[in-house]
């Protein structure tokens, strides 16, 4: 009888790990091009938040609307948010932003609206990415930024 309980306890289905590979949209514009025309980068920007089912609107800090094609060009010329995470060069972009002293947390609110906002974009346009994975939570790697760590993007290459 021992031998029947052990077994309706150890008789457990196990799960089969889940790809979620999402594959993102195609490119509308060369990254060039939307480094050169703000208005080509808010409409692409606008665009793949939709196709990608995303909240969009552009934020307010210190009682402006920020730039996110500003931004977006101070980060990808940089070499990403990853980088400049890594290098701990985020000063660096907050400081060309000149935002008011009354907005105490511009830096913590700047990134935090750029990984929200443009780290796909910057993944499709500047990496030329083909598609992510999210990371799940308890396989976030040690020691990095937890607000970029739950994106795995996958290189033209097929490797991330």
């Amino acid at each position: 009888m021992a031998s029947t309980s052990f077994a309706k306890q150890t008789l457990v289905p196990m799960k089969e790990p889940v790809s979620s590979y999402t594959s993102y949209p195609p490119p509308l514009a060369r990254y060039e091009d939307v480094v050169a025309s703000p208005k080509l980068f808010l409409a692409t920007l606008e665009k793949l938040h939709a196709t990608m089912g995303t909240k969009f609107m552009i934020p307010v800090i210190g009682g402006k609307e920020l730039d996110l094609h500003k931004l977006f060009v101070e980060v990808t010329s940089r070499g990403g948010i990853e980088k400049i995470v890594r290098e701990r060069r985020w000063k660096e972009v907050t400081a060309v932003f000149n935002f008011p002293s009354t907005a105490t947390n511009a830096s913590f609110v700047l990134r935090k609206y750029y990984v929200s906002l443009l780290h796909h974009y910057e993944q499709i346009y500047f990496f030329k990415a083909r598609g992510w994975i999210p990371v799940p939570s308890g396989m976030q790697v040690e020691g990095s930024n937890s607000s970029l760590n739950k994106y795995q993007s996958i290189a033209p290459n097929g490797k991330g």
